[in-house]
């Protein structure tokens, strides 16, 4: 939710111009278009990815004890939810809208944020 509702503030604020923020890093909304994203079957194939995705985190848990610290099942639940978001983006839009750049690196949302960091929370063994 909050990933949906700071694409709509880059919508409304960043949409003419660029805020920097230092070190770096700048505000800067940029839109990702393809025509494949408008295509229902793109987004059929996408939703069938993310659906089996979830489902071979939830058999690794299950069979082999994967994912069984609370910090593991956090770090899974935030980038499934990360995924999920920006799904719904294509979904709705067909389009995926990016606002935080690293300058000469890259430009990514809240939802790849949380993808990234949830996938390290899930692998990576806090305290042990």
């Amino acid at each position: 939710m909050l990933d949906q509702v700071t694409k709509k503030l880059s919508d409304a604020y960043l949409r003419e111009h660029s805020l920097d923020l230092g070190f770096s890093f700048r505000l800067r909304r940029v839109v990702h278009r393809r025509a494949a994203y408008k295509k229902r079957r793109y987004v059929v194939m996408m939703g069938l990815s993310w659906l089996a995705a979830v489902f071979a985190v939830m058999t690794l848990h299950y069979v082999g004890g994967w994912f069984s610290e609370a910090s593991s099942q956090v770090g899974v639940g935030i980038a499934v939810g990360g995924a999920a978001a920006n799904l719904l983006d294509l979904s709705r839009s067909g389009q995926v809208v990016d606002f935080i750049e690293i300058r000469e690196l890259t430009v990514f949302n809240l939802a790849d944020t949380a993808i990234l960091i949830g996938l390290c929370l899930a692998f990576v063994r806090l305290g042990g």
